[in-house]
């Protein structure tokens, strides 16, 4: 191929830099320089850029608009796997004048408090991720809310600013259970990873891991008076873990998967639920007490008598009394006692969820003696006063203790539960009005267990909340439900999608109903019940809405109304597709029957009642559509489409090809074939130009209306093609699937521009609007999103570009958590690596590998991309400080070598002016006496002072010559310039001029804590040995004492061994040694100083709170009496 080559000509009087310059350009634009002569005036400018290389395509981005619509409550996105245990939470505590309507529902990837009474939303926790949330727990002092995500991440929420406190990154799965403590500074995560993390929510950071699990985590319970931890997995076991970090013991006895735990607030009774429909029953108690003395149940000769006793060494056993028979056969899927109330919950997998009421032992005890006491009576009448031997009192089992009170049920299956207790002790209506009619029961009611009314919240697998409330009595109980939020969103995935013309109503339909949303306020106005809705279009003037279902009808609906205007049996299957004519006079539909028919709108005249049982009618014009043709085909009819002059008519069949007919006459046009599964979807472009098919083999083919042949054939999805819609007047084009993407394509150049992810299901459908402004989709997880276009440009080679460094990173930290996860073992603890290898070798990279047994603990972080940065940022940071300490040092040394030259220099000036001067004294003194020996001297006399004289002239002379070499160094060392000081690497310059001593710290300060272990874990032992000496500057100064600890001890521990065997670092760690304690005694005294103060805040409040009560106490009194006698008086 000839290309084009330009010559440009350049003045002479250019340095050899610049030629060299212009060489460079001209070979990357295939130009030429040629310099000119002064005289030559002539100048030839550069060919326009357009001629010199090619314009890169553009276009805009698109991205979500705002959080989805039409989710109501989904946790974890369906994954019916996945614990309930957090799935739900009331977001305040009842109080005693009022109870919580507030619900926390998970909502994909946000969490929507929803005020169920009022049926509104009152906020929305909405995360920037396109991960879905999937449990969500409500911390004791109301300070936070920590929501668990299927991709392990935990995020602290502030409940008063509704923004992220504080990230946690630690497991590798999705999380499914979340435990906050009594006092709410430690949560308890699970997850499908098989770990147990624990975080500290103060220091912001994890504390340690737990690992020994099998399979995945299923619930977490405390037990705080024996300072023990009992953790469920889905691999039929219960572990224990004490303070210490360890498993002292594992709970068997289960044969299915662990699903659920309780424990009561005296910690002496373990409810453990399974896959199986029996509930086990574990005493807590002492191993002294419980083998010195009988046990209050037992499970007599039953199967699993070898499992009664399961002993510890933590003084206590967990004793297996019995089971309880659960009316589900359905797992149990979280379990929950209401101490105040003594209610067990047990939420099943299935419809319902279970209420048992706990009787104490004493009142077990109570009613067994009477019983017995009762059947002894009964015998006793039965032998007439015949003697006859009294049988021992029979053991009681838990079936005796815990009571089935009442089934709750539900319209779907329960994915969620919460429980507040409104009163205790309150009879039930029906309970007082017994009582009130028999007096005999009021004797017997020191034997009932106390009424209770109960608020229940629950979570459905069909998008919807409900809150119930029970009254839960001694005999009966009651429920009511209160409320329902369920308008907002679908019950099912959302299967078409269609636009208004004016583009602010948005149509979807489901099974059994479709609704209408506000695009800009994507409020649900109307919701209307319909058939199993596949396919549906607005009626030109935006009133009325057709709907394809999946039965065969065509309905009618007015939107004003939500009436069904008319349903028509138009096919004998599916009606899978509806097209409307662009002449807006009528539309074609497409079955599974083999027929395509068309319709045409027509309004009749109704003769309709004027008033409701009136005989006076009126007339009355109503839409409806009538029957015009029918063109017959051999295969199902999967999809059919109109070109936009109305001219063409394309279909797609089951046999895998599309057809294209007249639209007038019905003549067959064009075939085309390819596509090796049916075509779902296909629209055609603007112009008439271009059609593109969507198909189940996942690729998108553009084809070519005029002679029907296929352009290109693009690999689209990784899953089925399930929509695809032409943006209007353009050829660009959207496609939807079952990979749960949308992606944006340019016909022309058969690229693929961008790729939106948001949904976290399949995408069944699309709609795309006039002017391409936006985007609708709906999926099989009930939500639907709007994507709008924005003012951003974007260029596919960028895109491709940070496409693949999205995948070296997520591969780069695959595989290096893969690699490191052995070495991740928590360091100094029995059984680490560091214990077991020695000392090694000083130089190592990295601390030794080594990882975790079963039952033991780990570090609580994870290698992420923000771990790998945040190393990296650490290592610079240590590198650019290295090297400025070097320029430092380097500058001090010649600077003191200079000062002492110079202080060299001055001495020996000042030693030769002292000597000159001395000199210059002899010689006066020598002239002085010459003079005086010339009046009275003898010759011996006169000829030695001659002699001194010219000694002493011969040494000035000497003096006088070294003070001219002298000068002669003073010259040269003025002329020598003092050194200067090193210039600054441009990143201290950039923040603010700061030392190398303080940007390690900052970048230090920068690691957020939960990732500092991770992040310090990249380091080699180089970089270590380096940043404990800065650690050691910044402890002996005072600066962020407790970051530096974190990070001095954790060193410590992961690298003993090396810095053992490393001399040079032993000054280092002795000063350490020296400041870290004299620091810690400083945090003490300042921590103990500071409680003092809010004690002694705390008194001084309670004491005026006292005071202002009793100040009342006179008042309220005098109100009290005076109400006596006015009762008196009447």
């Amino acid at each position: 191929m000839h290309q084009s080559f330009h010559t440009l000509l350049l003045p002479t009087d250019l340095l050899v830099s610049d030629l060299l310059f212009y060489n460079r350009l001209g070979s990357s634009l295939s130009c030429s320089f040629i310099p000119l002569s002064p005289s030559f005036p002539l100048f030839v400018p550069p060919p326009p850029l357009s001629s010199v290389m090619p314009i890169v395509q553009s276009y805009l981005r698109y991205a979500p608009s705002g959080a989805s619509c039409g989710v109501v409550y989904a946790a974890g996105a369906g994954d019916a796997g996945s614990s309930a245990a957090s799935a739900l939470a009331f977001a305040h505590p009842a109080s005693k004048s009022s109870a919580s309507h507030v619900v926390l529902c998970p909502a994909l990837e946000n969490v929507i408090a929803w005020d169920i009474r009022k049926g509104q939303q009152e906020y929305m926790l909405q995360s920037d991720g396109k991960h879905a949330a999937t449990c969500v727990a409500r911390s004791p002092d109301q300070r936070h809310i920590a929501v668990g995500y299927s991709d392990g991440a935990i995020r602290l929420w502030n409940s008063a600013t509704r923004t992220v406190a504080v990230a946690f990154n630690g497991h590798s799965a999705a999380v499914t259970v979340l435990r906050f403590d009594a006092q709410g500074a430690l949560l308890y995560s699970g997850s499908r990873d098989t770990d147990v993390i624990v975080w500290d929510i103060v220091a912001e950071t994890g504390l340690y891991r737990l690992k020994g699990h099998k399979d995945a985590i299923t619930d977490i319970r405390l037990l705080p008076k024996h300072k023990l931890l009992l953790t469920s997995s889905r691999d039929s076991l219960i572990k224990v873990w004490d303070s210490t970090q360890s498993c002292v013991d594992t709970i068997v006895g289960h044969r299915a998967e662990v699903w659920s735990m309780a424990v009561d607030d005296d910690e002496t009774m373990l409810i453990t639920g399974t896959s199986d429909p029996e509930l086990r029953v574990w005493s807590i108690r002492p191993v002294e007490a419980a083998t010195s003395a009988s046990s209050a149940f037992s499970l007599g000769s039953g199967k699993l008598a070898d499992l009664k006793k399961i002993a510890n060494i933590t003084g206590i056993e967990f004793h297996l009394d019995g089971v309880i028979r659960r009316q589900s056969t359905d797992r149990a899927c979280a379990l929950t006692i209401l101490s105040e109330a003594r209610v067990l919950a047990c939420h099943n997998g299935d419809r319902t969820v279970e209420f048992y009421r706990i009787r104490t032992v004493e009142d077990v005890s109570k009613r067994a003696a009477k019983r017995i006491a009762k059947q002894q009576q009964q015998q006793q009448q039965q032998t007439e006063g015949q003697e006859m031997a009294v049988d021992e009192p029979s053991s009681t089992t838990p079936a005796d203790r815990i009571i089935l009170c009442h089934v709750l049920r539900t319209g779907a299956k329960v994915r969620g539960l919460d429980l507040q207790v409104q009163s205790v002790g309150v009879p039930s209506a029906a309970e007082a009005a017994d009582d009130a009619s028999n007096k005999k029961k009021k004797a017997k009611k020191s034997d009932k267990l106390a009424a209770v009314k109960l608020l229940a919240a629950v979570g459905l697998a069909d998008n919807s909340v409900e809150l119930f409330s029970l009254d839960l009595g001694t005999n009966s109980a009651e429920e009511v439900k209160i409320a329902s939020v369920e308008r907002a969103g679908h019950r099912s995935d959302i299967r078409s999608l269609a636009l208004s013309s004016d583009e602010s109503l948005i149509l979807s339909t489901s099974n059994n109903e479709l609704k209408i949303w506000n695009r800009v306020t994507k409020a649900c106005l109307r919701t209307i019940e319909c058939g199993y809705g596949l396919c549906s279009l607005f009626v030109p003037g935006n009133r009325h809405v057709i709907v394809g279902t999946k039965t065969g009808e065509l309905q009618l609906f007015d939107i004003a109304s939500g009436v069904m205007l008319e349903n028509v049996k138009a096919h004998e299957g599916a009606v899978w597709s509806i097209c409307l004519r662009p002449d807006r006079r009528g539309f074609v539909s497409g079955s599974a029957d083999h027929d395509v028919k068309f319709w045409e709108f027509e309004l009749v005249t109704e003769q309709v009642p004027m008033e409701e049982g009136s005989q006076h009618v009126q007339a009355q014009r109503r839409l409806t559509f009538t029957h015009e043709k029918t063109l017959k085909m051999t295969e199902d009819v999967l999809a059919v489409t109109y070109s936009p002059n109305q001219q063409l008519l394309a279909v797609s069949l089951l046999d895998c090809t599309v057809k294209v007919f007249y639209a007038d006459s019905l003549k067959f046009f064009l075939s085309m074939y390819g596509h090796k599964l049916p075509v779902l979807a296909m629209d055609i472009s603007s112009d008439n130009a271009l059609l593109v098919t969507a198909s189940a083999d996942k690729n998108v083919k553009i084809w070519g209306l005029d002679y029907g042949d296929c352009h290109r054939s693009l690999f689209a999805h990784a899953d089925s093609v399930m929509s695809v819609r032409f943006v209007p007047e353009t050829h660009y084009f959207f496609s939807v699937s079952k990979d749960k993407t949308l992606r944006y394509w340019d016909a022309d150049r058969f690229e693929h521009i961008a790729s939106l992810e948001g949904h976290h299901s399949e995408v069944w459908c699309l709609a795309v609007s006039k002017t391409g402004h936006f985007i609708v989709t709906g999926s099989h997880d009930r939500s639907i999103r709007v994507w709008e276009r924005t003012e951003q440009q974007l260029f596919v080679e960028e895109e491709r570009e940070r496409e693949r460094e999205q995948e070296y990173e997520n591969a780069a930290v695959e595989s290096r958590e893969r690699a490191a996860n052995a070495g991740l073992s928590v360091p100094g603890q029995e059984g680490s690596a560091d214990d077991e290898n020695g000392a090694g070798d000083a130089s190592q990279a990295g601390p030794s590998a080594g990882g975790a047994s079963a039952g033991s603990a780990a570090l609580a972080g994870k290698r992420t991309m923000e771990t790998i940065r945040s190393g990296e940022q650490l290592i610079e940071a240590l590198e650019i400080a290295i090297d400025e300490k070097a320029k430092e040092d380097a500058y001090l040394q010649q600077f003191h070598a200079y000062e002492q030259m110079r202080e060299q220099l001055q001495k020996e000036q000042d030693e030769i002016e002292q000597a000159q001067q001395q000199q210059k004294q002899q010689l006066e003194a020598l002239e002085a006496s010459g003079a005086k020996g010339k009046r009275g001297a003898g010759k011996n006399s006169k000829s030695r002072d001659v002699s001194e004289y010219e000694q002493s002239i011969l040494a000035a002379e000497a003096t006088t010559a070294a003070a001219a070499a002298l000068a002669v160094r003073v010259a040269a060392a003025a002329a020598t310039a003092a050194p200067r000081p090193p210039a600054k690497h441009p990143m201290l310059m950039a923040y603010g001029n700061l030392s190398h001593y303080d940007y390690v710290l900052q970048v230090l300060h920068r690691i957020r804590a939960s990732d500092l272990e991770a992040t310090l874990l990249l380091l080699s032992f180089s970089h270590v040995s380096h940043l404990l000496e800065y650690i050691e500057y910044f402890v002996r100064n005072g600066k962020s004492i407790e970051l530096c600890l974190r990070c001095e001890l954790f060193l410590m521990r992961l690298y003993q061994n090396q810095i053992v065997a490393a001399p040079a670092l032993l000054s280092t760690v002795e000063s350490l040694h020296q400041h870290t304690r004299s620091r810690i005694t400083e945090q003490k005294n300042i921590i103990g100083f500071n409680m003092a103060a809010l004690k002694f805040m705390k008194r001084d409040l309670e004491s005026q709170a006292s005071m202002k009560l009793f100040s009342d106490v006179p008042i309220k009194l005098q109100a009290i009496r005076k109400k006596k006698k006015k009762a008196i008086k009447s």
